[in-house]
């Protein structure tokens, strides 16, 4: 059996066509897209992370507040459009339309969490 860990954006159509089939998902709840499809902790592994991808937009540091809370606003707007919500579903994307401060503290948990995996791991750099 091959297996195989991948983003749902870029599968759908596979799925669609019968050539993957999704066992699981890595995501804390079901998958709108597959609502059949059992999270990896509903199917037995508990404390399983979320790793899935993500895009997010950075603006250089010392970018004016205002600045970025108007790009921020701008972004929001876009992703709240029905033609960006059905060109995203069509992926197999999710938008999240965080507030500048809410993706600051999705990025410090993330950070957080993969520096925590590198030392527990004794990865090195090569």
């Amino acid at each position: 059996m091959t297996f195989m860990f991948y983003p749902i954006v870029g599968i759908a159509d596979q799925v669609s066509a019968k050539k993957l089939k999704v066992l699981a998902v890595g995501t804390p709840r079901p998958h709108a897209d597959f609502p059949a499809v059992p999270t990896l902790e509903q199917s037995g592994l508990p404390g399983f992370e979320e790793t899935a991808p993500w895009v997010g937009m950075l603006a250089p540091a010392g970018t004016p507040a205002a600045v970025v809370n108007r790009l921020g606003e701008e972004m929001r707007k876009s992703l709240a459009k029905s033609e960006t919500k059905e060109r995203f579903k069509a992926l197999g994307a999710v938008a999240v339309a965080d507030t500048p401060a809410e993706f600051a503290a999705f990025l410090r948990k993330d950070h957080e969490r993969w520096a925590r995996v590198i030392k527990t791991s004794g990865v090195k750099a090569e």
